[in-house]
């Protein structure tokens, strides 16, 4: 079909809104999306709004407690959980983009969870997201392993990786 911008809460002119990921949350829409708007915490910032059924948008919100100073990008919301992972080069990690989790991105200061060294590299680790089995993970990331053409490019490009997530109880 057709396609449409979205309008003004979502698209502002002179700044890029990008990654979006769109899911439904007691019978309504919640866009997740990165934006470098004007009043953010800095650089590139996770946002959420709400969209009817015709895609009008309302309830714009920063989500304050999961972006920094630096970059936040590639928001995944998973339902079950009520969950969002998200990769930020604005916190102390493993390397360049690592991927995080928090339950409580409502509320300012919520506690933010680095996914650890198993699924976070030196490089950096973007656009994760869980399967509809609950278990299976993807990725993107350049790590070392990652294919490139020349060598002193090897972490130039990026390659989807799979894992799987693993109960645990400490």
């Amino acid at each position: 079909g057709d396609s449409r911008k979205l309008d003004y809460l979502i698209n502002q002119p002179g700044s890029t809104s990008t990654h979006p990921m769109l899911t439904m949350v007691d019978s309504s829409y919640i866009l997740y999306f990165v934006s470098d708007r004007a009043g953010g915490n800095g650089g590139m910032d996770v946002y959420s709004v709400s969209l009817d059924k015709e895609f009008n948008s309302s309830n714009l919100k920063n989500l304050n407690s999961v972006n920094t100073a630096g970059d936040e990008m590639s928001p995944f919301y998973h339902e079950r959980t009520n969950t969002i992972y998200f990769s930020s080069n604005g916190r102390e990690g493993y390397g360049g983009f690592d991927i995080y989790k928090t339950n409580d991105f409502e509320k300012y200061g919520g506690k933010i969870h680095n996914l650890g060294n198993v699924i976070n590299s030196p490089n950096n680790d973007l656009f994760f997201f869980i399967a509809e089995n609950g278990s299976d993970i993807y990725l993107s990331s350049n790590r070392p392993g990652s294919n490139y053409l020349e060598d002193k490019y090897e972490t130039c490009c990026y390659d989807i990786y799979q894992g799987e997530l693993k109960n645990c109880t400490i």
